[in-house]
């Protein structure tokens, strides 16, 4: 990931704090991604092989090196941007650019 990419993506009226919202929300999301892919993985193992094991069983036992890594992909960012609400509205922004404006010219 291209994480200027992504800053081109958001709005102008972001501020340092919403970046940062974002980043959390993203890496938030890639760890509840993770999170449904290996339930997933466990039911699955579990059916196939007819054996109830314990999560954490399967965490010592089955899973492998992927498994336990969290990966915050172009998707994480996508929809933590969706969810996103600006902290500085548009309207907002405006003001404080004629404020700067005007405080520049006296």
């Amino acid at each position: 990931i291209d994480i200027l990419d992504i800053a081109k993506k958001c709005p102008f009226n972001y501020t340092g704090a919403d970046f940062y919202a974002l980043c959390s929300d993203a890496l938030l999301n890639a760890m509840t991604r993770v999170a449904g892919e290996v339930d997933e993985k466990w039911e699955k193992y579990n059916m196939e092989n007819k054996k109830n094991i314990s999560l954490r069983y399967w965490f010592d036992n089955v899973a492998n090196e992927n498994d336990l890594k969290v990966v915050v992909k172009l998707q994480d960012f996508e929809l933590a941007q969706q969810n996103l609400i600006p902290s500085v509205s548009e309207d907002e922004l405006r003001h404080y650019l004629r404020l700067k404006s005007s405080f520049e010219s006296q």
